[in-house]
């Protein structure tokens, strides 16, 4: 198969019992989903989230990651109020002080980082993994043995 022959789709999270084919993943990349908060933020902790608005992506791999954090630094999910919003959206949000912290993986996190002065709080690891894997197209799965 050719790359050309598949299109191919990151994925990182798969619902508990799905059936799909992957034709690739990357090894483990913790460090490439972090929350950030802006550069003068006052929040310099995990913990400083707690009453605090965050974007993230609704049931993607930072939603795990926040969940993880959180419960690693002794907050409930209860604590904080999310926000769920696509990257895009986040980032304006972001910008522009409508939330008080982002929960995202890169190439998102590097951008926001390098173009605003993002602060990590905490990236993935010691919480969680972010194995990224490829799917192939559903016509090009339907050609690959099993």
């Amino acid at each position: 198969m050719s790359a050309s022959s598949a299109r191919r789709r990151r994925s990182s999270r798969r619902p508990p019992g799905a059936q799909f084919v992957y034709i690739g993943f990357d090894p483990a990349a913790p460090e490439a989903e972090a929350i950030v908060v802006p550069k003068d933020s006052a929040v310099k902790s995990v913990a400083d989230l707690k009453g605090r608005k965050v974007a993230l992506n609704k049931g993607s791999n930072v939603h795990y990651l926040l969940v993880k954090t959180l419960e690693k630094h002794g907050l409930k999910y209860g604590d904080i109020q999310p926000v769920f919003l696509p990257p895009a959206d986040a980032r304006a949000a972001f910008e522009r002080g409508a939330v008080d912290a982002w929960v995202i993986w890169d190439p998102f996190l590097a951008a926001v980082e390098k173009q605003t002065g993002a602060r990590i709080l905490a990236d993935g690891r010691g919480a969680v993994n972010n194995f990224a894997y490829y799917r192939p197209s559903a016509a090009t799965a339907s050609g690959i043995r099993r």
